[in-house]
């Protein structure tokens, strides 16, 4: 079974303030045959769509705006919502988190629970090689 099978069935949420890297995001997870693909262009908005569907993995961005990609890890690692959010959401759900800054400031958070951190522009290869690891 290859890789692109394995990961037919996952459903993935992005979480950037940008719509165009939602978009080259939600291209590239299609072309991995991946076809589950809900957008939120912040955290609390990741978290009404976490509440309402069965997300396998989380992609987020990690500067936004109004709730930061970081707030957004430590809530949900902790299994906290937005008061806005009245269901109980899994904690453990893996996450990558993407970033234009440079990646040593945010790697060195001592509080990091991501799963993976790529740098944008997001390289294919690099995104599938996580994934695939998260769902070997």
């Amino acid at each position: 079974m290859s890789d692109n099978d394995k990961l037919h069935n996952i459903s993935i949420l992005i979480i950037d303030d940008s719509k165009l890297t939602r978009e080259i995001l939600k291209a590239i997870l299609k072309s991995f045959g991946i076809q589950d693909i809900y957008e939120a262009g912040d955290g609390l908005a990741g978290f009404e769509v976490i509440s309402r569907h069965r997300i396998d993995l989380i992609i987020c961005d990690v500067f936004m705006a109004p709730m930061h990609g970081l707030k957004f890890l430590e809530m949900i690692r902790a299994g906290e919502t937005p008061p806005e959010i009245s269901c109980k959401i899994p904690c453990n759900i893996p996450l990558i988190m993407i970033t234009g800054k440079t990646m040593k400031s945010i790697a060195d958070n001592p509080a990091a629970s991501w799963d993976a951190i790529l740098d944008k522009p997001i390289q294919p290869d690099l995104l599938l090689r996580e994934i695939c690891r998260l769902f070997q």
